[in-house]
């Protein structure tokens, strides 16, 4: 039986998806650079993308079967987390730097404003399926930090 399409979820293991299509896009932007900022920019935003890919690969195939499995997966997504924030840092650094290069040398980059544009969506995206996961998990594995107030306090 399917669900209406007004009804569907976001699937759990969309993150995985996300984390693959940034890569993918950071892939076919970040060689557009000019070549003597390679080391300064493109690897830095190839590195980032690549490990954020590799933590969430790695959180996703840890079965969560016994209590010590929900740690050692919260500590890759946290890990992929902060890598997001690196690159998201990193993607605004390059902006600043293209927004720089004379007319000439911007137009032999050709990165368009849309890839700039996705590049955001996609980090944010990401960041927002994370805080998600690491939320479903806290509540699988009872351990949320929320404490509920008795009645009458």
């Amino acid at each position: 039986m399917s669900v209406r399409s007004d009804k569907r979820n976001e699937s759990v293991i969309q993150y995985l998806d996300t984390a693959r299509e940034l890569r993918v896009h950071t892939i076919e932007n970040a060689p557009k650079f000019p070549k003597r900022v390679t080391f300064y920019i493109s690897t830095n935003l190839a590195n980032l993308s690549a490990e954020i890919y590799k933590h969430v690969a790695t959180a996703q195939n840890i079965y969560l079967k016994y209590p010590e499995d929900f740690p050692v997966r919260r500590r890759e997504l946290q890990l992929a987390y902060g890598k997001l924030c690196a690159l998201d840092c990193e993607v605004g650094i390059a902006k600043d730097y293209y927004d720089k290069l004379n007319a000439k040398t911007r137009e032999e980059c050709k990165i368009s404003d849309y890839a700039w544009l996705h590049w955001g969506e996609l980090i944010f995206k990401e960041k927002n399926l994370i805080r998600k996961v690491l939320e479903s998990d806290e509540s699988r594995a009872g351990t949320s930090k929320k404490k509920e107030v008795p009645d009458g306090e």
